[in-house]
């Protein structure tokens, strides 16, 4: 669960060191100390497993560190495209992830509001933003 690193036999040494490098940038992000530590490593697991946006932010950063530690800032657009490109994430399951956070149930001090996208016409546009409180 937050255990070593593993690199396969036989890769070239530039390879195992990006691979190293990619993997140490995952270990940056789980957490250490010892209180409570069980339960912190399970919530980053599950919002890894859960949440398309978090895999992404958590691939894209560790491909991107050892992209730019390999090839300097030219590996930037590299690590960006990374979580999608070798399949860990769709630009779908993002983009569904991202109406659920945009357009759902809020709750802001204690109100309740309904956020929903309505096709229409508003000053030219095709689209009406619509916040409902309390319905």
């Amino acid at each position: 669960m937050w255990g070593n690193i593993e690199i396969e036999k036989g890769w070239l040494p530039a390879d195992k060191l990006h691979a190293l490098r990619h993997e140490i940038a995952h270990q940056i992000v789980t957490p250490k100390l010892y209180f409570l530590r069980n339960i912190r490593v399970q919530l980053r697991m599950n919002a890894l497993v859960k949440s398309a946006f978090m895999t992404y932010l958590e691939e894209a950063w560790a491909e991107t560190r050892a992209e730019v530690l390999k090839r300097g800032f030219r590996g930037v657009l590299t690590g960006i495209k990374f979580p999608v490109k070798e399949g860990y994430v769709t630009v779908t399951e993002m983009g569904t992830e991202a109406k659920g956070i945009f357009f759902g149930t809020l709750n802001v001090g204690g109100r309740i509001y309904h956020v929903f996208l309505q096709l229409g016409h508003y000053l030219g546009h095709e689209y009406e933003y619509e916040i409902n409180p309390d319905q």
